[in-house]
């Protein structure tokens, strides 16, 4: 069995906390169920965190190279004020409604991250049995069901599946967008999902991560299943978040 780990986001000056948990409880637990694996990493280094929905104001990066703490095979970076310098954001936010109402503040760390997932997955280039996708700000808290996804996945290759978490998916009506696991269609469907919001979502509809994302793979017919392993959102300041 052989799959690919693929990374992305901004790791919010906390790798030193993540990579420890994402090694302990994901890396280690394929390890040890002789699955082989290759990691692949889009980060952005940023010095200044500016989020005023998760409280987190003008908070100093310390270290805006930390991403190197999880030791991916492959990696891409690049410095998120030159990308926003260089992105035009109206091209994916003009005329919609914020879904957040912080000024498509929000909106735009979501174009980021959608970003940042599809050149994390560019940089593979070649097929794997397996896909498993997570965002570097995660503090990994078990891994129950990991094994039994990915064996789930691998031993169905014909079927378009996406395990994603059992919780914070809007009482069924979304998708928790943090962790994946998936075969290669799936994935080339879900790593590229930023290609879909003109086309998927109505010209004044919010681009809403979760929602999107169920939206995206219900138009492909994509059969969702749950994995109940944990990971919470830490943020800049340390704060660790409760979904």
């Amino acid at each position: 069995m052989n799959g690919c780990v693929v990374l992305f986001g901004i790791t919010r000056g906390q790798a030193s906390k993540c990579q420890k948990q994402f090694d302990s409880l994901v890396l280690q637990s394929l390890q040890k169920n002789s699955i082989k694996y290759t990691t692949y990493l889009h980060a952005f280094e940023l010095n200044f965190i500016n989020a005023s929905r998760s409280q987190e104001n003008n908070i100093k990066i310390k270290d805006p190279k930390d991403w190197q703490l999880f030791k991916p095979n492959f990696s891409i970076t690049e410095c998120q004020d030159k990308f926003d310098k260089d992105t035009d954001f109206n091209k994916f936010i003009g005329g919609r409604q914020d879904a957040w109402r912080t000024g498509h503040q929000n909106t735009k760390n979501l174009i980021r991250q959608l970003f940042s997932l599809q050149k994390s997955f560019s940089l593979i280039k070649e097929k794997y049995d397996f896909y498993l996708f997570s965002r570097l700000d995660l503090l990994y808290k078990n891994n129950h069901g990991l094994i039994d996804s990915i064996k789930d996945v691998v031993d169905h290759p014909q079927e378009n599946i996406l395990y994603t978490p059992s919780w914070n998916c809007g009482a069924g009506r979304a998708l928790n967008d943090r962790i994946a696991i998936c075969n290669h269609n799936v994935a080339e469907i879900y790593a590229n999902r930023i290609n879909y919001i003109s086309t998927t979502l109505q010209p004044k509809a919010p681009i809403h991560s979760e929602f999107f994302l169920k939206t995206v793979m219900d138009n492909h017919n994509i059969e969702n299943k749950k994995f109940r392993f944990y990971a919470a959102r830490i943020r800049a300041n340390g704060r660790i978040e409760k979904n």
